[in-house]
């Protein structure tokens, strides 16, 4: 929860604002507080808790969760644990039709092809059919990401406690009075929109950097082509002291099979020694790829690319799976 706050767009964080109460400006540990004093979370029971675990916890025994326990994941699944509540008792209060036009909508904003989406309600808008498609979304995080972004344009206002014709519908509360069920919902709903917006800016990024991934590999082996490609000075080539040393060696030979000489054998020892350091100097001496700059800037180029490509992999399955 307080991740997906820091991560809101300026409007975003003004509705959420507006929701709470909270100042204009107000940071997200601010708008925290703003929550926690409306539905009663407390720190000490003095003051207003800071943080999402101790919030969600609070409004989560509030509509009768046991109380969270910690984990990676507890506190993102406490989050929709509660908005799941909230959206059913909101659901319970609508009409048929806008049951029906909330649906119609979630099922567009369905984002994750990797999942099968809720089939689609029958044809005479049946109750049965409308609650349990309701409750095929409910039961994923993308369902909670359509569902928030349904109501976008159909809106699904959470009724007051005691609402309902003779006594109807009883709502257990978020919070110590109506105020907090009714600042904290819609905030849950404006964050369950920034993660389905987060989720496609995360892939439209995906799909950018692959492309920029496959370009600057291209490039960069297309410069090792050239560099294999590029002929070496002469003086550069080992080959040119093995050469040398190849001669002295077959006149060394000659020599002893021939005339036995030991003073005729010293001058191609000695050719055949500097044909060795030749070779030598040249491999030291002989440019290589990792010496030249603008190979170097692809890797490095690449390798950044990479560690961000993983970061965003990273990004979309915590949003997907959350």
């Amino acid at each position: 929860m307080l991740q997906i706050l820091r991560q809101l767009t300026p409007d975003e964080m003004r509705q959420v604002e507006l929701e709470c109460g909270a100042r204009p400006g107000s940071d997200p540990v601010e708008i925290l507080r703003c929550l926690s004093r409306l539905c009663g979370a407390t720190t000490w029971g003095i003051f207003p808790a800071a943080s999402d675990d101790a919030l969600l916890d609070h409004a989560g025994q509030r509509l009768g969760m046991p109380p969270l326990i910690r984990g990676p994941r507890a506190v993102s699944q406490r989050e929709r644990a509660v908005l799941t509540v909230y959206l059913r008792q909101a659901w319970q209060m609508a009409d048929p039709e806008r049951q029906r036009r909330v649906l119609d909508l979630a099922l567009e904003a369905w984002d994750n092809p990797m999942l099968p989406c809720p089939e689609r309600m029958a044809e005479d808008g049946s109750s049965p059919d409308l609650a349990l498609t309701l409750e095929m979304f409910l039961q994923q995080p993308a369902g909670c990401r359509a569902l928030a972004t349904a109501t976008a344009r159909a809106p699904l206002p959470l009724p007051l406690p005691h609402a309902g014709p003779a006594g109807g519908l009883r709502l257990p509360l978020g919070g110590r009075s109506p105020a907090g069920q009714q600042a904290l919902y819609p905030v849950l709903l404006i964050l369950w929109r920034a993660r389905a917006r987060l989720l496609r800016e995360r892939r439209t990024q995906r799909l950018q950097l692959e492309r920029q991934l496959r370009q600057l590999q291209s490039l960069l082996e297309a410069r090792h082509r050239d560099l294999r490609a590029t002929p070496v000075s002469w003086s550069l080539n080992p080959a040119s002291g093995l050469s040398i040393t190849a001669a002295a060696t077959t006149s060394l030979a000659l020599h002893t099979a021939l005339a036995p000489v030991p003073g005729a054998l010293i001058p191609a020892a000695v050719a055949g020694a500097a044909g060795l350091a030749w070779s030598v100097a040249a491999l030291a001496l002989r440019p290589r790829p990792a010496t030249n700059k603008r190979l170097s800037r692809l890797s490095a180029q690449v390798h950044a690319t990479r560690i961000q490509f993983a970061q965003v992999e990273r990004d979309i399955f915590a949003l997907e799976t959350e």
